[in-house]
């Protein structure tokens, strides 16, 4: 955009004029979808380190354990194989008559009625099951430590903190895309270091770790309603962490900066 453009943009909007509705959320949701494929493919490669070794043993111990109670509900039967088995099920061994097998599904073809009552069973049997429920409870922290603390937390890092503050331009992903710019209000100038790192800290730990602990995936959906909810009932478009920081999102277009001295906080 050229000068004569963007003081037009001004003089009709305002100077630092606040971004419409739809852009900022438009921006949310872009940063959204960035920040989501990111962190899938961080979990993915962590997976695969030495990392996730207690993760996957918790996984593998809980299917056997389910596989166990599924022949104890008459929902599948074994079948003994030699100690070299070799495929896709998993391998159980029996300490006491020392033999390998594997576990498979009972076809119960139209019997309908008897699967049923099979399910039943299992259902009920692995509610009280104290070693699955151990493992279980095992599983799920140590994933939530990788899921939410480690790949979350440096993917909001980078996103919420490292990007808007090179050169110092305030913007995340979406925001650049959106034309929107974060600022000071209490100077209506450039944003601080530590702004940006307050919002990544509460982003981080009040909008999505303690949530996910508390509601997993449903924190995808919970948190941002309630951010929107916030948004539109806000003067200027902000929501919880825009208060927190003390950042306001403006229009880029608009931005001017009318600090009487524009410190270089970096």
């Amino acid at each position: 955009m050229n000068a004569e453009k963007k003081n037009n943009l001004i003089r009709d909007l305002g100077p630092n004029s606040k971004p419409s509705v739809f852009a900022r959320l438009l921006a949310g949701l872009i940063d959204m979808v960035i920040m989501f494929f990111f962190h899938y493919a961080l979990y993915s490669l962590v997976l695969l380190t030495p990392i996730s070794n207690n993760l996957h043993h918790y996984w593998n111990e809980m299917q056997l354990v389910k596989e166990d109670i599924k022949v104890e509900a008459l929902y599948a039967e074994e079948e003994v194989v030699d100690s070299g088995y070799d495929g896709n099920k998993l391998l159980h061994y029996n300490e006491e008559e020392n033999y390998y097998y594997i576990v498979n599904d009972i076809d119960f073809k139209e019997d309908i009625e008897a699967k049923n009552k099979a399910i039943a069973t299992f259902q009920e049997i692995i509610k009280k099951d104290d070693l699955y429920n151990d493992l279980s409870t095992s599983y799920h922290l140590h994933n939530y430590v990788i899921t939410a603390l480690l790949c979350g937390g440096i993917t909001e890092f980078i996103f919420i903190f490292i990007i808007p503050i090179i050169k110092n331009n305030g913007q995340t992903l979406g925001m650049m895309i959106c034309q929107l710019k974060m600022i000071n209000p209490k100077y209506v100038g450039l944003t601080r270091w530590y702004q940006h790192l307050g919002r990544w800290a509460f982003m981080f730990l009040i909008e999505s770790c303690i949530p996910y602990f508390i509601i997993a995936e449903y924190t995808l959906l919970v948190v941002p309603l309630i951010l929107i909810i916030i948004l539109l009932f806000s003067k200027d478009n902000r929501t919880l962490h825009d208060f927190v920081s003390q950042v306001k999102v403006i229009d880029k277009r608009t931005f001017i900066d009318t600090t009487e001295e524009v410190v270089n906080a970096y």
